[in-house]
């Protein structure tokens, strides 16, 4: 896959993540802010791995990573949510839930709830009310 798709694109980002997080040294103390727009789209989910070890890597080395993303996978580990909505287009645009995954997970209007949830195996949001 050549690096114009979104699949060789993201494997560079994984390598320039990776590059990132090796070039602060001791004596370098600045940390960097990345921000990344769904980085694993065409990822094949060996690759979306390899990719969150590097940016994890990032935050502990005293980054800050911001990252755009769906797949309720990378969200669940994420240390921190921010839900937009409630939808697309004109239903966008408003902080619906923030915190960590599991708060987000169980917020009302929230549409990255549900599928946030049945990521972990949790039964739908209206099972869990009672509801029939």
């Amino acid at each position: 896959m050549d690096a114009s798709s979104n699949g060789g694109w993201a494997r560079g980002a994984v390598r320039a993540a990776t590059a990132t997080g090796r070039t602060r040294t001791p004596r370098s103390n600045l940390a960097t802010d990345h921000l990344l727009d769904e980085p694993t789209t065409g990822l094949h989910a060996v690759d979306i791995e390899l990719l969150m070890r590097q940016l994890h890597r990032l935050v502990e080395s005293g980054n800050t990573v911001v990252v755009v993303e769906h797949d309720m996978g990378v969200v669940a580990g994420a240390d921190r949510v921010v839900d937009l909505g409630p939808g697309a287009g004109e239903e966008c645009g408003r902080v619906v839930a923030v915190g960590p995954p599991d708060e987000v997970a169980h917020a009302e209007g929230s549409r990255t709830a549900p599928p946030r949830g049945a990521a972990r195996g949790e039964p739908p949001r209206e099972a869990r009310r009672g509801a029939a």
